[in-house]
């Protein structure tokens, strides 16, 4: 793991716990993007699962403000809406933080 893989996964380790309780996650993870061929390092993978089934607004805004927190490109996977050929990979990656 880079310095700056580490350095984002404390930044998302920060706000899960707001981030979860606000938008009614049951479950936030990350995994390595480079990992599933997604990214090169500087960027991070985020798999949120939603006690409710979200918008494709409150997504876009979980990302945009998790790209904005994070200073960085997240590649995020919502649960249940995973394309099958990336699920595995995706899941397989996932870590809890």
């Amino acid at each position: 793991m880079t310095g700056e893989r580490a350095a984002l996964l404390l930044k998302l380790k920060a706000l899960k716990p707001e981030l979860t309780a606000r938008l009614k996650l049951s479950d936030l993870r990350a995994f390595d993007p480079v990992a599933i061929g997604m990214a090169g390092p500087d960027s991070i993978g985020v798999l949120v699962a939603y006690a409710e089934t979200p918008s494709l607004f409150d997504i876009s805004a979980l990302q945009n403000e998790l790209e904005s927190s994070l200073d960085a490109k997240v590649h995020l996977a919502v649960d249940g809406m995973i394309e099958p050929a990336w699920e595995s990979r995706i899941r397989r990656a996932a870590m809890d933080i």
